[in-house]
């Protein structure tokens, strides 16, 4: 019997420890690349890695879920699935090349053809990539996907930091984009264990094709609305506009983005085991909603009151325009954690058609919100975008538990409480930096007033789960139980 809340934090512990790890990296290369490039150049580089993006979500076409949901799986299918996979990778390639004049053209950028011909590569490492890194997703085999994960943070890394260093502008962002598919490439070669056979039978694909394709369509649309906000503003307002969005975009939700991407791989191959059981799925769902708010809600207010110190550092003070759009966007960050946990459900109980639909109505509504705003009340700028992410997403999450009830029974209620635990510590964080605030310009400035803003945060923080919710870490450490290993076919 599998014990869902132990497996979610057993991937928690060594994925979490993991991401923090990554982030301190990408972080760091971030502030040098930032404190570096200008406005354009962060323009540019984000539309050539958007498009990129947008065609990556698509790589094995939904195989990799898939093959996570899948009960059985042999050696003979897995070599098969390794080399359909790769060649929808070289393919998926192949389009980007194509599309690299379409977008110099229409945004009357001539370096965009040769960024978006070399993010292209990514595409085909990705496709390489899909099968041993769902493997170790389908074997629970965290401490390896954390590793790989590390690793592959660190090269992008050291390669945007020493391009950005060199005068490299745009291409620092690209290159490193890049560089961080071959790393993961040879880190899953290393770790994996995954070795494909020469071996090809179409017939052992289209059991998964049928799934995957349906998940691969709620990926694709999914990235789509996720970038379809930078194409708006930067054929509205301009590439120093997106570049300036960018940097504001980055810093209020890819910290929260890189939480939930966590607690969606580990989540989901144990969504995936549980879904015979649907009351221990709901209990793990509620557990996980409340174990992601305690880390991204703290966050977010953490973000809230350094962005404006933490740019005065950064840049010579050219990102201080994006701290108005920092400061909404890191509320519809938290709404959007939310509702981005349910698709992994759908899909768990094998319902890949609701993510679909869940991903085609938010293309919709928040595209038709982007371009409103953008050109109803051009006076606000960027923040109209800004508005639109804040006020769309309540309604997707009450939309999402209206589905979840009726395809889990999921009530509203023990949802709610879950999620209102994980927010308790905001409120005295957000008192206590207001407060600090009100009176540290006087003492301290800079680095000085950025880390103890930081130090307050993180002590209430602690006291907080110390004294009011009675967590210490022994607690939240995994048992001694081991993963089942997958079953496999003969």
């Amino acid at each position: 019997m599998i014990d869902g809340q132990d497996q979610v934090k057993r991937g928690l512990l060594w994925l979490g420890s993991a991401t923090l790890a990554a982030r301190v990296l990408d972080f760091g290369a971030t502030v040098v690349v930032v404190s570096v490039l200008g406005k354009a150049e962060m323009g540019l580089a984000t539309l050539a890695i958007s498009a990129c993006a947008i065609l990556e979500s698509v790589s094995g076409l939904g195989i990799g879920s898939a093959l996570v949901q899948a009960k059985e799986l042999s050696d003979r299918e897995e070599s098969s699935l390794f080399w359909f996979t790769t060649a929808i990778g070289v393919g998926l390639g192949m389009i980007l090349l194509g599309l690299a004049p379409v977008l110099a053209y229409t945004y009357e950028k001539s370096a965009l053809l040769s960024l978006v011909a070399v993010s292209s590569l990514k595409l085909v490492l990705m496709g390489v990539s899909v099968v041993p890194l769902q493997l170790l997703s389908k074997q629970l085999r965290f401490r390896e996907i954390g590793t790989v994960q590390t690793l592959s943070s660190l090269g992008e890394g050291l390669v945007k930091i020493a391009l950005a260093l060199g005068g490299g502008g745009a291409w620092a962002l690209v290159v490193g984009n890049v560089a961080r598919g071959v790393v993961l490439l040879a880190a899953l070669w290393v770790f994996s264990g995954f070795r494909p056979r020469p071996h090809f039978a179409f017939d052992e694909t289209k059991r998964f094709a049928r799934f995957g394709v349906q998940a691969a369509g709620s990926g694709l649309l999914f990235h789509l609305y996720r970038n379809a906000d930078y194409f708006f503003v930067s054929k509205l307002l301009g590439v120093e506009a997106l570049g300036l969005y960018k940097v504001a975009f980055d810093v209020a939700m890819q910290p929260t983005d890189t939480i939930i991407a966590v607690v969606g791989r580990v989540g989901f191959p144990v969504y995936a085991k549980l879904s015979h059981d649907l009351a221990a799925l709901r209990a793990t769902f509620a557990s996980n909603t409340r174990s992601l708010f305690l880390m991204v809600a703290p966050l977010a207010v953490l973000i809230f009151f350094c962005t404006g110190t933490l740019f005065q550092v950064v840049g010579d003070g050219r990102w201080l325009g994006a701290v108005p759009a920092v400061q909404v966007l890191v509320w519809a960050g938290l709404l959007r954690a939310a509702t981005t946990m349910f698709p992994q459900v759908y899909m768990a109980v094998g319902k890949p058609a609701y993510a679909t639909i869940d991903s085609l109505l938010t293309l919709v509504v928040l595209s038709a919100a982007f371009w409103i705003g953008l050109s109803y009340f051009p006076e606000l700028g960027m923040m109209s975008v800004c508005y639109a992410w804040l006020l769309i997403y309540p309604l997707f999450l009450f939309g999402h538990l209206a589905v979840a009830r009726r395809l889990i029974a999921l009530e509203a209620a023990p949802y709610l409480r879950a999620l209102a635990a994980g927010l308790g510590p905001a409120l005295p964080m957000a008192l206590a930096l207001w407060l600090w605030g009100r009176v540290s310009g006087s003492i301290v400035s800079g680095l000085p007033e950025l880390a103890s803003f930081i130090v307050i945060g993180l002590g209430v923080f602690w006291g907080y789960l110390r004294w009011v919710l009675g967590v210490r870490f022994r607690e939240i450490l995994p048992k001694r139980s081991r993963p089942e290993p997958a079953p496999r076919a003969e």
